[in-house]
């Protein structure tokens, strides 16, 4: 993945110093310690307007201790769309500018990201399309029990699921990122599988 600066690529982080004031009194272990340290130099490059180096994305997979996990794609997503996904965020809104911010983001990340790098190890597939499904309801306000009848796709296909729920009730960016997902996703398990 090359990552060009452009507006709106960019996460403001904030919800790092939230997690960070949960460790004030020290890290439990150093794997932990290198993760939050590389989420800060992270921010500190990212607010400046700067592209951090590929090293720098790639050190924040090293603290999974895989090597699936070492990519630039893994890299970005997490200090830039993973957390921004859950309520649980310090940052989280119900709101439209910050839905359509983060969808941005996704946008970027899924038109830029590399197909090896993101079907190593199954992470993204395994984990995004679910997640992502989960933040538009949560944005709606839909219960999945009230909008999907199809028990078959509820259960095991999520990019399905959220192809018929954009169709139902997202916008133009987020009907684009449901059928980019489904190629991506799709080139994924095909990269993995062989």
């Amino acid at each position: 993945m090359k990552i060009k600066y452009q507006d709106g690529i960019f996460a403001s982080m904030t919800y790092l110093d939230e997690m960070l004031d949960e460790n004030k009194e020290g890290y439990p272990n150093p794997r932990t310690e290198n993760y939050y340290e590389t989420l800060k130099e992270i921010r500190s490059v990212q607010n400046c307007r700067k592209v951090p180096a590929d090293e720098i994305y790639k050190r924040l997979g090293k603290t999974r201790r895989k090597k699936a996990f070492e990519t630039i794609e893994y890299g970005y997503y997490t200090a830039n769309i993973h957390y921004y996904l859950y309520e649980s965020c310090s940052e989280y809104k119900k709101s439209e500018a910050y839905k359509d911010s983060l969808n941005r983001r996704i946008l970027f990340f899924l038109n830029n990201a590399n197909i090896r790098a993101l079907s190593s190890y199954l992470w993204f597939p395994l984990n995004f399309p679910d997640q992502y499904l989960r933040f538009l309801e949560y944005q709606y306000g839909k219960k999945r029990s009230s909008w999907c009848k199809n028990k078959r796709i509820s259960d095991e296909f999520p990019t399905e699921m959220l192809i018929d729920f954009t169709d139902k009730f997202g916008n133009n960016e987020e009907k684009e990122i449901a059928d980019t997902l489904h190629n991506v996703i799709n080139k994924c398990y095909e990269d993995y599988y062989g």
